[in-house]
């Protein structure tokens, strides 16, 4: 199976997905590096093309947004979804730990 196959890399693509619906333009991003809420859409948006061709080489990237004090958990607490985040946040290490075998 090739990484375009892979349900790890459809999970973390579907997981990036339900980040950037978070993701308005009124959202709270004071907490993140980004300085509009477009431009942290903008950064997903490259990363999912990125994975839907198989590069794999901004998993690094995105796993950073997903670190504690990262930009996702961030936001995620100052736009009340931090819930939906933690859930978020271990199913992409999980999938992220299965492309890594």
């Amino acid at each position: 199976m090739n990484n375009l196959q892979s349900p790890a890399l459809s999970s973390i693509i579907n997981i990036l997905e339900q980040v950037m619906e978070k993701i308005t333009d009124d959202s709270d991003i004071v907490w993140t590096r980004f300085n509009t809420p477009k431009e942290m859409r903008q950064e997903i948006a490259s990363y999912l093309e990125s994975l839907k061709k198989g590069d794999l080489g901004c998993l690094n990237n995105i796993s950073l947004l997903f670190a504690p004090t990262g930009a996702f958990q961030e936001h995620s607490i100052s736009n009340g979804w931090s819930e939906a985040y933690v859930q978020m946040a271990v199913f992409f290490d999980q999938a992220l730990a299965a492309i890594s075998r």
